[in-house]
């Protein structure tokens, strides 16, 4: 509603815009645009080897790693996140 009006030349503060619009019951849709996600193309990469054979407990440090790889975005950009654990430290 604010850029509209100031399209019409008028300068308004967004903040009075609200108060007004919310006094008078008033209220603006806005319409996103949301993707459905998509696998890329539908390609699954192939499921690799257990190695660890879900045996997460160990005695001493540095024997067992453990990664995953995170994908998000972050100011329209794709952004990775990869944490490494050692598996010693799990235990409790």
């Amino acid at each position: 509603m604010t850029a509209e009006l100031r399209r019409h030349g008028l300068l308004v503060n967004h903040k009075k815009v609200q108060r007004l619009m919310n006094k008078m019951k008033l209220f603006d849709i806005v319409s996103k645009c949301w993707h459905k996600y998509s696998n890329y193309r539908n390609t699954q990469d192939p499921i690799k080897p257990d190695h660890i054979k879900r045996s997460f407990s160990v005695v001493y440090h540095n024997h067992k790693w453990y990664s995953d790889i995170t994908e998000f975005k972050l100011n329209e950009q794709k952004t990775y996140l990869s944490p490494i654990i050692d598996g010693c430290t799990l235990l409790n």
